[in-house]
């Protein structure tokens, strides 16, 4: 049976362009609860959602912190991507916006993301193999980074593939980290950034993601960084 949830976006990165991935927590009279991610058709693109499935009410696309009430057809959980479920048509309706003090109070406290030591060429601490991933019961989180910068990198160089990417070097905790950015806001801005230097975001909390697998690996991803002065 359909069912409606109200959500605030907190991730709407790329995925599949112009396809994008879609997150949120549910929102309610008492506030945050529990991780959504709303998906598509699993059989074509990864369940990412497509721009038609994910129209407002006034043909505008959702924007980060947007408050938006969807509808569902039911829940699909996908490996350790236990907060999936499969969107109906849209429209979707818009109902509001966060402010930042309320995003201040939705941060989660975490000790790590989903454990350390498997690091990619690129990354540091950046994915984990399927099967440390089939053991995770989140793939969802909001945190505050500690001395986090932004650094535009060529990836894939040595396999003669010098592309451009965007990444975020920061700490959670004693832990290090050098994750892939996947928020369009930060990849159209990196004509902006010098190659290799490394720019501070005070301030900051960012939406984490576990990818869909790729070559035996499923990799963490900042999907959204948000800075108290875009509000």
């Amino acid at each position: 049976m359909a069912y409606t949830r109200t959500i605030v976006c907190l991730a709407n990165s790329i995925k599949h362009y112009p396809s994008r991935c879609i997150a949120g927590k549910e929102w309610g009279t008492e506030g945050a609860g529990g991780w959504l991610r709303p998906v598509d058709d699993y059989r074509i693109d990864e369940g990412a959602i497509k721009q038609a499935s994910s129209l407002l009410q006034d043909g505008m696309q959702p924007q980060i912190l947007d408050i938006l009430q969807i509808q569902f057809a039911n829940p699909v959980p996908h490996g350790c991507q236990k907060e999936n479920h499969l969107i109906l048509a849209a429209p979707w309706q818009k109902k509001g916006k966060l402010r930042w003090t309320q995003l201040d109070d939705m941060v989660e406290i975490h000790h790590d993301l989903w454990g350390s030591g498997n690091s990619s060429r690129s990354g540091i601490n950046d994915r984990l193999s399927q099967q440390e991933a089939a053991c995770q019961q989140d793939s969802l989180r909001l945190v505050k980074p500690g001395n986090l910068r932004v650094v535009v990198s060529t990836t894939g160089a040595a396999f003669n593939n010098p592309k451009k990417g965007m990444r975020a070097k920061f700490n959670i905790g004693r832990t290090p980290y050098n994750l892939k950015i996947t928020d369009p806001r930060y990849t159209e801005k990196m004509r902006e950034y010098d190659e290799g230097v490394e720019y501070p975001i005070e301030n900051s909390i960012v939406s984490v993601s576990i990818s869909e697998p790729l070559n035996s690996y499923q990799y963490k991803l900042i999907a959204t960084i948000f800075m108290q002065r875009d509000f």
